[in-house]
């Protein structure tokens, strides 16, 4: 009994150890940002934003469709375009565990003619490509929201 109670306990530890060497959940790499405003008003900036800067507009041919995924959808995708790069980026928002705040996540890039060659932020690149990547990111999206993001 003393055995198995040991092995449970270091089992247990394990576990806890190893959450973070192994990535959960449905978008484990994402970067994400906390906006104190409802999803449905970032969103609608997120939105306003791409109306008046077509740049940020992903080419028809090549465009998905924003919103929702399904009925139930967890997460609202939203789609913007980096010109210099060619590259479709992909991000979602959704409501935080506190209420009054929103996720808004930057999930993967991919050059735009391509159809489901997606590199993931976070996980795809080495340090310095992704630290580059973020900070085009902030320039291209964030720094143009004009609200302040949460502090951990």
């Amino acid at each position: 009994m003393k055995g198995l109670v040991g092995l449970l306990a270091f089992a247990a530890v394990c576990s806890f150890c190893g959450c973070g060497l192994i990535a959960a959940g449905s978008y484990p790499y994402v970067e994400t940002y906390e906006y104190k405003i409802a999803e449905d008003s970032l969103i609608g900036i997120l939105e306003s934003l791409k109306a008046n800067d077509s740049s940020l507009v992903v080419p028809e041919l090549y465009r998905p469709s924003d919103g929702r995924r399904g009925s139930s959808g967890y997460w609202y995708f939203i789609y913007f375009y980096n010109k210099e790069r060619d590259e479709t980026i992909v991000t979602w928002t959704r409501t935080s565990i506190d209420t009054a705040y929103t996720t808004f996540a930057f999930v993967a890039v991919k050059k735009r003619e391509d159809v489901s060659n997606w590199k993931e932020i976070n996980h795809d690149f080495g340090r310095k490509e992704n630290r580059a990547r973020k900070k085009e990111f902030k320039t291209l999206i964030l720094d143009r929201i004009h609200l302040p993001i949460k502090e951990d």
